[in-house]
């Protein structure tokens, strides 16, 4: 071999050793790219980087638990199968360039918060700022959401004075069930259902009228807006006291593939 032969051959060894050291796999798909986890029933976006000859590009998967296709030169798409522990490998032109181990997680179950935060005790001026109900996935990475589009709500007030029409301005009606009305401004807002009393105690005003001294009372409330509640709604919990609480029942959410599926209930507390 020449001395220039020579020179050639060293420097072409010296990219090729440089190349490899820079090689790094990045998964798109998480919050973390760096992270080395595949989420299982989604794809996972992984670019590779610090490559110069993409189209020989390949990424493999030593036990067959992910399917890989090549999307670009040097982007793919892995779904992984089951959970395991997979030993991921680059090369190019069937020569390895990498070797990592990569973590094949499920992708966890949604699990509903109200007024963006994960705490049940919640003041009324947080509900004020965050009037809606929304999910996380807890300890998850993966970009995936799911969006409220439905629930039941129901409303206990434990203070007695909830239906004296002077100190909460509620009127209560006998229609069949009892219905809640909330008045302002001489327009009436029929807010929901009263569908549990619990130590009623009734009271008549000077024109025979029935106003109610309740220990307990338990209102059931539709017609939300997605996740996000509703003005009765919003008005029962303007006249909610501490302790008085917040029932959230078959929250209804909607995945980024336009899955729908019940994630179950909520109680929240008000501070």
């Amino acid at each position: 071999m020449t001395t220039k032969n020579k020179i050639l051959f060293l420097i072409l060894i010296h990219i090729s050793l440089t190349t490899v050291g820079q090689v790094k796999i990045y998964n798109l798909s998480l919050t973390d790219s760096s992270k080395n986890i595949f989420y299982i029933g989604g794809d996972n976006k992984i670019k590779i980087t610090g490559v110069n000859n993409q189209s020989n590009l390949k990424l493999t998967s030593s036990l067959n638990i992910c399917d890989i296709i090549k999307s670009e030169n040097n982007t793919f798409i892995v779904r992984a199968k089951s959970e395991h522990l997979d030993t991921i490998k680059v090369s190019i032109n069937d020569s390895i360039v990498l070797i990592e181990k990569y973590e094949c997680k499920r992708i966890p179950d949604p699990i509903p918060i109200f007024a963006n935060t994960v705490d049940l005790n919640v003041s009324k001026v947080q509900i004020k700022s965050f009037p809606y109900l929304s999910s996380i996935l807890p300890n998850c990475l993966y970009k995936f959401n799911f969006t409220v589009v439905g629930f039941e709500s129901y409303f206990l007030f434990y203070n007695g004075d909830f239906l004296d029409s002077e100190k909460r301005n509620f009127k209560n009606e006998r229609i069949g069930n009892y219905k809640l009305t909330f008045k302002e401004n001489d327009e009436a807002l029929t807010i929901g259902e009263v569908i549990q009393l619990k130590d009623s105690i009734y009271i008549y005003d000077s024109v025979g009228e029935k106003i109610g001294f309740l220990k307990e009372i338990k209102i059931k409330s539709k017609g939300s807006l997605g996740g996000y509640l509703n003005a009765g709604q919003l008005a029962l919990i303007e006249k909610m006291q501490s302790d008085d609480m917040i029932i959230f029942r078959n929250i209804k959410v909607r995945s980024n593939d336009s899955c729908n599926r019940i994630i179950g209930s909520l109680v929240i507390t008000i501070k």
